[in-house]
């Protein structure tokens, strides 16, 4: 992940998790679900972080934690 990314926190249950973390000193929620062929994941960014921080990085980040706990 990107390196201004802390505290992230996810919570399983099952094939989908929400999680937390901080992204440029804004705090980013979201889900993800873990489906046989793909894995969605949603990001939930209030305005002002949307305006700052890289979406794209922040889910490809996001994507290689999920597959790393998944292998």
């Amino acid at each position: 992940m990107p390196s201004e990314v802390s505290n992230f926190s996810p919570r399983w249950d099952g094939h989908s998790a929400t999680f937390t973390f901080t992204a440029s000193g804004q705090s980013i929620s979201g889900n993800v679900q873990v489906n046989q062929s793909q894995i969605v994941i949603v990001i939930n960014l209030p305005w002002l972080a949307s305006l700052v921080i890289d979406e794209e990085a922040i889910s490809t980040g996001i994507r290689r934690k999920v597959e790393a706990l998944l292998s």
